[in-house]
């Protein structure tokens, strides 16, 4: 009996074990997440929206995993030293009361990490870091994020390098960057580092090509750059001007408050922004057009001029609505009898071989036919024509005819 293996793969081969693992713990913030859109998080952590990946997804995840194992293999074979791989990675947050009574923040929803096992002080932001990997020249620790692409994301990313440097690969890759730039934080405070150093090594998974896109946190300043981007040695950086995010581990944990504090204060929440440019093919956009009350337009502009009405608005835009359905009913109903209308009349014309007019003498009203023509007609042009031209022209226009019915208050009678 002949069997799809392909089928078999999909529905049996993709791993679930760690989306089962983080299904059962909830939502929590993370380096991987905390990148993302402030809504998309306020949502799962709401609980109104969860990213649930299904079997094509997980595919895609198994296949970055067997990229990822790949590439470890063969740095190690290349004769750089590993020093960890998917090493626990935990950031702690500062004492701030909406941090510390939240139940998104690992250490407070749980204690321990369903994936790597490790004990969690509350409350932190805790991940797994890809690779530490030695640094062969200066022998310094470094990290290595690695992400397995397609090659229309991976040639966009080397373009918006080239054209725009490291302010264009942030902007594609915010949530990666600001993964590593959080991974980058951990290790300055494990080793007692002043600043480190990590790569985004994105692969091009069609044709096997590596983009390196160095970054640097500076622990004293809270900065982090993006100072070099390379495709296997060659540079691709567009801009002499160094990225620069400042106050970049602040800014992490604004966000958290900030999305912390629209979840204990609902009206809060339309502060909460969004990448626009994400927004037309993000998945969580039906939840975010009801939770957020976003038009059905999805331009850019569409968020940003979002906001809740008042009662007394919101009162107006109920009755509008309703008026303006009710008027459409009307105008349908009215056309219908003036077609009507019109057809009594023509056929009376035709008959009596003259225009007719109907009266209802009790009603006080008149009933005429009328009409009106409309020639598209570029009339300067047309009269600067010879009458021959002109005679050619006549023949050629297309005259449309309008025809409607007019009822008019005619005395009564005595």
């Amino acid at each position: 009996m002949a069997v799809c293996y392909g089928e078999i793969l999909r529905k049996r081969g993709v791993a679930r074990g760690d989306a089962e693992r983080y299904d059962e713990v909830g939502f929590y913030y993370s380096p991987s997440n905390l990148g993302g859109c402030d809504r998309e998080l306020y949502m799962q952590a709401k609980g109104v929206w969860s990213f649930a990946p299904g079997n094509h997804l997980l595919g895609i995840f198994r296949d970055g995993e067997a990229h990822e194992e790949l590439t470890g293999s063969q740095l190690e074979k290349a004769g750089v030293r590993i020093v960890h791989a998917q090493r626990g990675c935990t950031l702690a947050l500062p004492d701030h009361e909406l941090i510390r009574s939240s139940r998104n923040i690992a250490g407070a929803s749980f204690h321990v990490c369903p994936v790597c096992g490790e004990a969690l002080p509350a409350p932190c932001l805790h991940g797994h870091i890809d690779f530490v990997v030695e640094n062969p020249v200066s022998g310094r620790p470094e990290i290595i994020e690695h992400k397995a692409v397609n090659t229309t994301s991976w040639k966009t990313t080397v373009e918006r390098l080239t054209q725009q440097g490291g302010r264009g690969a942030w902007a594609q890759h915010t949530r990666y960057c600001v993964q590593l730039g959080l991974y980058l934080v951990s290790l300055t405070r494990d080793e007692g580092l002043p600043e480190a150093e990590g790569v985004l090594l994105m692969k091009d998974k069609n044709t096997a090509q590596f983009l390196d896109i160095r970054l640097r946190y500076e622990a004293q300043a809270d900065i982090v750059r993006i100072v070099g981007a390379e495709i296997e040695g060659r540079s691709v950086m567009g801009e002499d001007e160094v990225f620069a995010v400042r106050d970049f581990m602040r800014h992490a944990v604004n966000k958290v408050v900030r999305i912390e504090q629209a979840l204990r204060t609902p009206e809060n929440r339309h502060r909460l922004r969004a990448p626009t440019d994400h927004c037309a093919v993000c998945a969580a956009r039906s939840a975010c057009r009801m939770e957020f009350q976003v038009p059905v337009d999805d331009s850019p502009a569409g968020f940003e001029l979002t906001m809740r009405a008042p009662a007394d608005i919101a009162g107006q835009m109920v009755e509008m609505k309703r008026l303006t359905e009710e008027i459409s009913a009307l105008e349908k109903q009215r056309h219908g009898i003036k077609a009507y209308l019109v057809s009594v009349l023509k056929t009376l014309a035709e008959r009596e071989k003259k225009p007719v007019c109907i009266v209802a003498f009790d009603e006080g009203l008149a009933l005429k036919l009328r009409q009106w023509t409309r020639t598209d007609l570029d009339r300067r042009a047309y009269n600067a024509l010879s009458p021959e031209d002109k005679a050619v022209v006549d023949k050629a226009l297309k005259t449309t005819v309008y025809q409607y019915p007019v009822v008019q208050k005619i005395p009564r009678p005595t």
